[in-house]
């Protein structure tokens, strides 16, 4: 089925760049934040001034890292300390806060593309900040640790479940007609999931699903989802380019089938 209704579930205000976007293709939406964000007092194990004398290399892990990272961002653009952030989008938090950053490659929006970058491969007795949420993956900073670096993490926002009434809620996503879910993260997936429960999640499990790693795949197939599609990274471009690429598969088997009947 080509996608004409989608919901989206970044966490709240996160969704209106793509929702503008999706609707300049003619594509209906629905919005659903799947987690919900707020700061952390862990924030406050150094200042963001403490942090930046610290560090040679800054990683920002997400735009929540960026945002609630106080006026972090503002010291780094007025030095000369290497930025790096995972993906595109937090690349471009950065940028409107005057910090030119490096970003993983286009393709691998993730740890594994991060630690691809040059910068991160000779790190030996170099100190490095990982901006990120409370939990999340050990994968980077074990690799870096490993490459001999030090590591610490600054963890300025926590996630949590958002409080919805669900028969509400799946009803208006009924309303809404949804046939296609944009997720972004392996966390918001798991939120759906648990708030779905089992009398809703087999009717949202049929949908097709837009996941932004190979991670998130794996994690959709645990949890019986069949239709799925990986964009390769979470910012606007890769959920319309995978949209394309869908769309794009379904126009190609509905020519097939036509010249098989012919």
């Amino acid at each position: 089925m080509t996608p004409t209704s989608l919901l989206l579930t970044r966490p709240k205000g996160r969704n209106q760049s793509l929702q503008m976007r999706l609707s300049e293709l003619g594509l209906r939406t629905c919005v659903a934040p799947m987690i919900s964000i707020q700061t952390t007092p862990l924030a406050q194990q150094w200042s963001a001034t403490e942090l930046h004398q610290w560090a040679d290399i800054i990683i920002f892990i997400s735009t929540n890292a960026v945002e609630f990272a106080e006026d972090l961002p503002q010291q780094i653009a007025n030095s000369q300390l290497q930025c790096i952030a995972v993906g595109q989008a937090t690349q471009a938090a950065l940028k409107q806060r005057g910090v030119v950053a490096l970003c993983a490659p286009a393709e691998l929006q993730q740890t594994e593309g991060l630690l691809q970058l040059p910068q991160l491969q000779a790190v030996e007795n170099k100190r490095i900040a990982i901006v990120r949420g409370v939990g999340g993956r050990e994968d980077l900073a074990e690799s870096l640790s490993a490459l001999g670096a030090e590591v610490r993490y600054w963890q300025v926002y926590q996630r949590g479940l958002p409080d919805y009434d669900i028969e509400q809620t799946i009803a208006d996503w009924r309303a809404c007609a949804i046939d296609t879910i944009v997720i972004t993260s392996g966390e918001g997936l798991t939120n759906l999931n648990q708030l779905a429960g089992e009398r809703h999640w087999p009717w949202l499990a049929n949908k097709t699903f837009i996941v932004p790693s190979e991670r998130v795949l794996t994690l959709a197939k645990e949890l019986g989802i069949t239709n799925l599609h990986n964009a390769q990274g979470a910012n606007d471009q890769a959920v319309i380019d995978a949209l394309s690429q869908l769309k794009g598969n379904m126009d190609e088997r509905q020519q097939t089938q036509g010249h098989q009947r012919q």
